[in-house]
């Protein structure tokens, strides 16, 4: 925690308000600062306000992140088997949880998102994340 690796070049930046991602060619994610949400600050996780130093996003053992994007206050990272994860501030619905005020922090901590076309599960080729919105580009074609 910290630094970058200086052994893992930087291939992709995304900035949210109060946040940075950060995606190396080895396909491992970093981010800092914080989310926020219509009450103030969200928060970083469950104990931490605004975390300083870049930090490693810990995914499923063997997912390999290759595009991430960041909306106003919540992150998106594309998996090189089309799962998107997401994770921060989820008050617009802009990563699909749903969760209640409760447990709105356990939205800070990646989790994949479904997306169905019947019984079907898509995988995704692209994402984009804008201000309060996401948006997936499906393998059929499909946003």
């Amino acid at each position: 925690m910290g630094e970058l690796p200086k052994d893992d070049p930087i291939d992709q930046i995304a900035a949210g308000a109060c946040h940075v991602v950060i995606l190396t060619l080895s396909g491992k994610v970093y981010c800092w600062g914080t989310y926020r949400d219509s009450k103030g600050i969200l928060g970083w996780n469950e104990t931490v306000q605004k975390q300083l130093n870049p930090t490693q996003i810990h995914f499923p053992r063997g997912v390999i992140i290759t595009s991430i994007s960041c909306g106003e206050n919540h992150s998106l990272a594309l998996a090189k088997d089309g799962i998107v994860y997401g994770w921060g501030c989820d008050e617009q619905g802009q990563l699909m949880f749903h969760m209640p005020e409760a447990m709105k922090r356990r939205a800070l901590v990646p989790h994949a998102l479904s997306f169905r076309e019947g019984r079907r599960r898509m995988r995704a080729r692209a994402i984009w994340a804008g201000g309060m919105h996401s948006m997936v580009l499906l393998e059929n074609g499909h946003l």
